[in-house]
């Protein structure tokens, strides 16, 4: 039995260093980035099973994608490689101390093609918990068909 199961698009997270204009920027450092991917590490850090299901490019990204939640316990299963379109990329800055700027680039990624054979029945219905958030829906018409 998996404790959660999260479905959706998580993203390669580069993440200026200094605070500033991200023009400015020249040091990134680099991560994961998405609620999804955020709830499946910190159920798994918690001691409970968690798996993610989701679409990621067949790039250096993906990779990361697969390699951070695989080394966090993270079930990865239910992870499709779309070789057709690249892993999406979120983009943070800290313009001051106070604000903080974040910029998505998702428009065509693998994770905004996920549809409905794309999900794991066997990982969903072992499922305690399904987190799906309203972006998943949002993303892409595939992304809400039933």
């Amino acid at each position: 039995m998996i404790d959660l199961v999260t479905l959706g698009e998580s993203m390669a997270l580069f993440t200026a260093r200094r605070t500033g204009l991200l023009r400015h920027a020249r040091d990134f450092g680099l991560g994961v980035g998405g609620a999804e991917s955020n709830l499946a590490i910190g159920v798994s850090r918690m001691g409970r099973r968690a798996a993610w299901i989701g679409r990621v490019g067949a790039d250096e990204f993906g990779e990361l994608l697969r390699s951070t939640l695989a080394g966090e316990g993270v079930d990865v299963r239910g992870m499709i490689v779309d070789p057709e379109a690249p892993t999406g990329l979120m983009v943070k800055s800290r313009r001051t101390a106070e604000l903080v700027d974040v910029r998505y680039y998702r428009s065509g990624s693998a994770g905004s093609r996920l549809r409905p054979e794309d999900l794991d029945l066997p990982v969903l219905r072992s499922a305690r918990v399904l987190h799906v958030t309203g972006i998943t829906l949002a993303i892409s018409a595939s992304a809400a068909e039933r």
